[in-house]
């Protein structure tokens, strides 16, 4: 019933790795003009205090049944390289310290994960952004206006503190990893995980001619899968180029 439901003024979609966690803290901090720095222990914000005035979700989709809310916003950019980067190494870094030549098969699990981190933030909606993820790199300024409006919109109760978030966004920076580390490297199981997606995407065939990556990625090597995605590399390259923010 209706009268049961929870009320918070304000519902945030966004892509694993995309910083809903940090702006949820971000804004528990406007609300309180606590100006300390964050305590990041793992290189994440999901133990930081979060508003009590914002829900998160991944998916922009799946229906809230508990929670009653004002706005839905979608938190999200077109650099979605840099998401993906950030949720494989700031949640699951033991995917990247794998050694080169410690396995001769792909472990079928993490490279599975790798390809639908990838494609989820490939294929996360982005016609409608409310608040963009790439601004942190590209408009400071145009962020915490956008910012502020949200939260006008929605009459949650804050103190508007530029310094505070600017010093925010560079903290939230320094956590991700520089994307660069791994661009076209094609030694790097995540940047494999990427480039599957990419010629998925870009409905490119294997060496064969018959058969979408995505059906036999699981079933190749390491190196079988590179030598299968280098004479693709330059189509690749462009691809995430357009979805990347360099630091």
């Amino acid at each position: 019933m209706v009268n049961n439901l929870i009320f918070v003024p304000l519902l945030v979609c966004f892509p694993g790795g995309g910083g809903g966690n940090w702006l949820s803290s971000l804004i528990y901090r406007l609300e309180h003009n606590n100006t300390e720095n964050f305590n990041i222990l793992v290189n994440n914000f999901h133990n930081e205090k979060k508003s009590a005035s914002v829900i998160t979700r991944h998916c922009p989709y799946t229906p809230i049944t508990e929670y009653q809310y004002l706005k839905k916003i979608i938190f999200t950019g077109l650099c979605s390289f840099n998401i993906y980067v950030n949720v494989v190494y700031k949640r699951n870094k033991y995917y990247c310290n794998l050694p080169i030549g410690a396995q001769e098969n792909f472990d079928i699990q993490s490279n599975d994960f790798l390809f639908n981190e990838a494609m989820g933030k490939i294929l996360y909606p982005v016609d409608t952004i409310d608040l963009n993820f790439d601004l942190l790199f590209d408009n400071t300024d145009q962020f915490i206006q956008d910012l502020y409006n949200i939260l006008d919109q929605v009459q949650i109760t804050y103190t508007k503190n530029d310094q505070l978030i600017l010093n925010s966004i560079q903290q939230y920076k320094k956590s991700c990893p520089n994307p660069m580390d791994i661009f076209e490297d094609y030694d790097n199981i995540v940047w494999l995980g990427w480039a599957v997606a990419c010629v998925h995407e870009l409905g490119i065939k294997d060496s064969s001619g018959k058969c979408d990556f995505v059906y036999q990625h699981t079933k190749w090597t390491r190196l079988l899968l590179k030598k299968e995605l280098l004479p693709h590399k330059d189509a690749i390259s462009e691809f995430t180029l357009k979805r990347m923010r360099k630091f």
